[in-house]
């Protein structure tokens, strides 16, 4: 089990990707804000993070002239579908243990919601955040 923390401004995403990685096992906390979740991880590194980078004030957009310093991008669209800035998908935190991701896979992983396709991302980094989780 790996313990997840989702990082959104958004309260419906939040709660639909939490409950879908609980149903796996995993413990899972939500913020709302980027200074919260420095907090929360100061008390209790989680395994994985989901960031959403575009959330207003000192997270989002304004954080990406840092990461291309740091060369922290390790994730890119290959067909920018979303008109992400520099076609931004995932970036890495400074130890390089952390991904956040800007798509949101959460929205294409049930059939309800009209596509499975973010099931294949989605997975992959479940089994990511369990393999870091065990070691």
């Amino acid at each position: 089990m790996a313990r997840i923390l989702i990082v959104d401004d958004d309260l419906a995403v939040c709660e639909t990707f939490a409950r879908m990685l609980r149903l796996g096992g995993h413990d899972v906390s939500t913020v709302d804000s980027p200074a919260e979740a420095l907090e929360r991880a100061r008390q209790a590194p989680p395994d994985a993070l989901i960031l959403d980078m575009r959330m207003p004030g000192n997270g989002g957009l304004d954080f990406l002239r840092r990461l291309r310093a740091e060369d922290r991008i390790v994730l890119r669209y290959a067909d920018n579908p979303n008109g992400s800035v520099d076609g931004i998908a995932g970036i890495t935190n400074e130890a390089g243990n952390v991904v956040g991701l800007m798509p949101h896979p959460e929205r294409a992983s049930v059939a309800l919601l009209g596509s499975t396709d973010g099931l294949v991302l989605l997975r992959s980094l479940l089994a990511a955040a369990t393999a870091s989780a065990a070691a």
